[in-house]
């Protein structure tokens, strides 16, 4: 038995899964309320079901319409892409406790001619109802909050679902009218906008890339031994060499991932990264000393001096491999980032990246 979902019981609410940054949920919008003595209540309330931790969250940001929220009663919803819910109209409910109010009336009263005005009444809210809520909604599920994307070019149905089918939403049959069905099936594309990234950003990328393997060809010429490859045979001064170290620790996943990582969770990741900070004048006063006076070049040499060669390849293999998930994760991240802006092909991007930095390493 999991947690009751807060708030009243209800029903029609729209509804849909999720991914909320760090593990699945369960998204609930609005409904109603029945129950036995007590008037219809619409909500426009909405909670999230941490699926992983078994707990519920309130989600503060449900749309208003004018100065009421809207309760999005029946709407069908649909989750899409990495954090999005789409909610296609629903019922506001307003004619809907009107008509609640006369059929109550209408039970109640003993006059003939009242019962006779209240049941006419009644039937003209039916036959003249203009339909359910058009508008489409976007809930963002790591930022909390709503955004109206779109008009729907007819009344949508309610109680009904929507659903992915080749790319293309599909609204499936449903209620368009209090007691009315509908045999329609409605499909609909979503339209990506998508920016141009310009000559201007294009020769930037180019040059970037020009650079760093003629940077690489530059600095061949005054290699001629491993010394030099590694250490810069002692040349490259304190202000050069320092933001090189800092440099290399730094990669996209420093600027794409743990700033995501913090939104969308804590900042706990954030911490983590800023402890260089801490660790670094120990590293200065202890550590660098010690590698020269021993004049090793990397800790796996002295891994090796220390203990023996089966130490320093366990270590030096342990560094490859973890090395081998981060540049994964190093080259896919701005891989990303370039087919959302450029439109270039995510698997060109990797390829152009990994080919470039090999050719000026290996130079």
């Amino acid at each position: 038995t999991l947690p009751a979902c807060p708030g009243p019981p209800r029903r029609l609410m729209a509804y849909a899964a999720q991914h909320n940054g760090s593990t699945s949920a369960l998204y609930l919008f609005g409904g109603r309320s029945e129950r036995k003595d007590q008037p219809v209540a619409l909500l426009s309330d909405g909670y999230s079901f941490d699926i992983l931790r078994r707990k519920w969250n309130s989600i503060v940001d449900i749309p208003e319409r004018g100065s009421k929220k809207v309760t999005l009663m029946g709407a069908p919803a649909l989750s899409y892409g990495a954090s999005s819910i789409f909610i296609f109209g629903g019922d506001n409910g307003e004619l809907f406790v009107e008509r609640n109010r006369l059929d109550d009336a209408i039970q109640e009263t003993g006059s003939l001619p009242e019962r006779d005005s209240l049941t006419k009444a009644l039937e003209a809210s039916f036959a003249g109802h203009p339909g359910f809520d058009r508008t489409i909604y976007q809930y963002n599920t790591i930022t909390n909050t709503f955004h109206e994307v779109g008009v729907l070019p007819e009344a949508p149905p309610v109680t009904t679902n929507a659903l992915l089918w080749d790319d293309k939403i599909v609204l499936t049959s449903g209620e368009i009218k209090p007691g009315i069905r509908t045999p329609h099936i409605s499909v609909a594309s979503l339209n990506k906008q998508t920016g141009s990234f310009g000559i201007l950003n294009y020769s930037l990328l180019v040059i970037y890339l020009v650079l760093l393997v003629l940077l690489g060809i530059y600095f061949s010429f005054r290699q001629k031994t491993t010394d030099d490859y590694f250490k810069g045979g002692g040349r490259v001064p304190w202000w050069a060499a320092g933001p090189s170290v800092f440099g290399t620790a730094l990669s996209a996943i420093t600027f794409m991932a743990i700033p995501a990582k913090t939104y969308a969770t804590d900042w706990s990741y954030f911490l983590y990264n800023m402890s260089v900070l801490l660790v670094t004048p120990f590293i200065i006063s202890l550590y660098i000393p010690f590698f020269r006076r021993l004049n090793v070049t990397t800790a796996y040499e002295y891994l090796e001096k220390r203990f023996n060669v089966i130490v320093r390849l366990f270590g030096s293999a342990s560094f490859i491999l973890f090395q081998l998930g981060r540049i994964a994760i190093v080259l896919y991240l701005p891989a990303i980032a370039l087919n959302l802006v450029s439109g270039i092909d995510i698997y060109l991007c990797i390829i152009t990246m990994g080919l470039l930095s090999l050719l000026y390493t290996m130079i």
